[in-house]
């Protein structure tokens, strides 16, 4: 199930100028759903980092078993769009080798349907994440 999230939260995170804000706009679908399960999420940013698009594509999200072709396929997204991925965690932030692999491979797959990917995020809590980007497990 994609949930797509449009007043509150789009009014409220209007730009994402920072991965620090990213992951704040994230904890907060987090929260607002309270979930307890593994879930993965996507903000779509336009050129001028305003958000335009956020939601929860897989609230049991296994990154052992998850394809590219079929995360893209239940989101509807611009191709000017630049994304960043998410995905909550229950204790330290660090990626298993599977979500590694599926990180790569998803930017992979955006970048061959035209889309810039910004990010992939691993979320604790607000002050415990890991950028991918930043921590070199994706290049650039």
């Amino acid at each position: 199930m994609v949930k797509n999230y449009k007043n509150k939260i789009l009014r409220t995170y209007r730009k994402i100028s920072s991965i620090e804000r990213a992951v704040h706009l994230f904890c907060s679908v987090i929260h607002f759903d309270r979930r307890d399960s593994k879930m993965l999420a996507v903000a779509a940013i336009d050129p001028d980092k305003k958000l335009t698009t956020l939601k929860i594509i897989d609230q049991s999200f296994d990154a052992k078993n998850a394809a590219p072709g079929e995360i893209f396929s239940k989101i509807n997204i611009d191709p000017d769009s630049r994304l960043i991925f998410a995905q909550n965690k229950f204790d330290l932030p660090e990626p298993s080798l599977a979500e590694i692999r599926f990180s790569k491979n998803l930017k992979e797959a955006a970048e061959l349907m035209g889309i810039r990917f910004i990010d992939y995020l691993s979320i604790a809590e607000y002050d415990n994440y890991l950028s991918f980007k930043n921590s070199k497990y994706i290049k650039f």
